[in-house]
């Protein structure tokens, strides 16, 4: 068994290091932002515009002079992108974020007031014509179509699987430079043996996350209808319903008046009720920002009050080199045994602080009593999963150091407090990651990760070697991953070896991607395979 897997693990970096020829050249145009906050799936990073940045870019960081990809463009407003992270545990808080900017080569994609008019010899012309009125709005429309499968082998016995999804993400802002904009964000994805289901419930396979239409009243005044995920209201999710927002200066006001999704398939669901208002207010300086939020909501289940409560955020890089972001949610009614009193009694907390304390040294530290989260789709790997699981609810700390020589380092650690039903949980990963290897100028990181829970205790070794090059279009990863891990009450462990290889691909506005991964159990192997095609617009 350690033969073959040693040969198939070989294979795999063969292929990749036969794809290394030469370095790629970076050479367009590049905007700098920072990281300001990372969530369980995702990572934030604000910069000054986002208007040369599309769905789908690739984001880097750079060491001596060489940009590696990081960052993967999920979504985008006007000042902030959401992410996906090659390497998410290597990137701190306030690290700074490299995008390489578009060049615009027509004037139809700027501001009508930046556009400069040529002098003409008429002159004439010159006295009779009047410069343009600046249009009040511009309309901007971006956004992707995706295709994907998912199949997955062994040699069990069970069934082989493949699943197909589709995507389409389009966010149409002021349509024909109107008033009206549009967003949706919606999947459609199944198993080719369930197709019957399908065919009966709809909402089976379709899954819409986003589908509203917004008219901007004036520049500070905006009306939406549809199912709408409002960034000062983030902690809620997904509104089914009519928002209102007014700004004045630098305040933020605004009611909302809808539904939750069903939790069952995502479906609209008329009997979970909600409504509430919330005030928010965003202050900017040379040194940094900081938002604050306040909202109240009151959600319903059959018409009856089901929950009321009060939620908080708060987000600071005022002071330099510093980060901090604190969020919290307050019950304000309780049902006990049919009797309704009002409460004030905290029941989610999260908050973080970052501090940069030299150039190459960042320190962090969390404290997290969320709930644990249900995802309805996710990328993230079966033991990636139970490592977030288990390391929430409870307190973490983490040093990273980047050097100058392209070597860089960290570890984190975590403590969960134990309840009623479970035993406290500990967890501790660290990782080491040397880029531009001489001669093929390979990223390698090696890390290792141990986690001990109330029922099982684990440990994982991961060694990836990664490698961008024809001027970063073309990406390449191969990893491998030894894990063990055993419950408590039985002597026996489980050895996993996983090898894994993947491969991106970009030309203009389309992307291909393939990830493949192979595991060994005992005679058992497992194999699962990705691949997925993507086109900006």
């Amino acid at each position: 068994m350690i033969i073959l897997l040693t040969f198939k693990f070989m294979k795999y970096l063969l292929l990749v290091i036969l794809m290394i020829f030469a370095n790629g050249i970076l050479c367009s145009q590049t905007v700098t932002g920072r990281i300001t906050y990372k969530s369980s799936q995702n990572i934030y990073v604000r910069f000054e515009s986002t208007q040369n940045i599309s769905i789908g870019d690739t984001l880097y960081v750079e060491k001596e002079n060489i940009l590696t990809p990081v960052l993967v463009v999920l979504n985008l407003s006007s000042t902030s992108c959401v992410c996906s992270a090659i390497y998410p545990d290597v990137l701190a808080l306030s690290l700074q974020i490299i995008a390489k900017a578009k060049n615009i080569s027509t004037a139809t994609n700027k501001d009508v007031s930046e556009i400069k008019v040529q002098p003409t010899k008429d002159t004439t012309t010159q006295t009779t014509n009047k410069p343009e009125t600046p249009k009040e709005f511009i309309q901007k429309i971006y956004g992707n179509i995706s295709a994907s499968s998912s199949s997955n082998f062994s040699n069990t016995g069970f069934a082989n699987s493949n699943r197909f999804q589709y995507g389409l993400s389009l966010n149409a802002q002021h349509i024909d430079d109107s008033r009206f904009s549009l967003e949706t964000n919606i999947s459609f994805w199944y198993d080719n043996s369930q197709w019957s289901i399908v065919k009966s419930d709809i909402y089976q396979a379709l899954k819409i996350y986003s589908l509203s239409v917004k008219y901007d009243i004036d520049k500070n005044t905006q009306l939406s209808v549809g199912r709408r995920t409002n960034p000062n209201l983030a902690n809620i999710g997904a509104i089914d319903g009519i928002q209102y927002e007014k700004k004045i200066d630098n305040f933020s006001f605004g009611v909302f008046l809808g539904s939750r999704p069903s939790y069952v398939d995502y479906r609209t669901d008329f009997n979970l009720l909600e409504y509430g208002a919330y005030l928010a207010h965003n202050y900017k300086n040379l040194t940094g920002t900081m938002q604050n939020s306040f909202a109240i909501a009151e959600q319903m289940n059959a018409f009856k009050t089901d929950r009321r409560f009060a939620y908080i955020q708060h987000n600071n890089t005022l002071i330099k080199k510093l980060y901090v972001f604190y969020t919290m949610e307050v019950e304000l009614y309780n049902n006990t045994n049919g009797v309704s009193q009002t409460t004030f009694s905290p029941s989610s907390t999260y908050f973080s602080l970052t501090y940069k304390l030299f150039d190459k040294i960042t320190l962090s530290t969390n404290y997290d009593s969320r709930k644990n989260v249900m995802y309805y789709e996710t990328y993230k790997s079966f033991i990636n999963q139970i490592i977030e699981m288990q390391a929430r609810q409870g307190v973490s700390f983490q040093a990273n150091y980047y050097s100058m020589k392209n070597f860089s380092a960290g570890f984190k650690t975590g403590y969960s407090f134990p309840n009623s039903t479970t035993s406290a949980s500990k967890n501790i990963y660290g990782y080491v990651t040397y880029s531009n290897l001489p001669l093929f100028n390979i990223n390698t990181t090696l890390a290792s990760t141990y986690l001990e829970t109330s029922y099982t205790k684990g440990k994982i070794i991961t060694l990836n070697f990664s490698r961008s090059f024809l001027k970063s279009n073309l990406y390449s990863e191969c990893g491998y991953q030894h894990v063990v891990y055993g419950y408590f009450g039985n002597e026996n462990s489980t050895i996993q070896n996983i090898a894994n290889l993947s491969i991106s691909w970009r030309f203009k506005n389309l992307s291909f991607s393939t990830n493949f991964e192979e595991s060994f159990e005992n005679k058992d192997r497992y194999e699962h395979l990705i691949l997925q095609i993507r086109k900006r617009f």
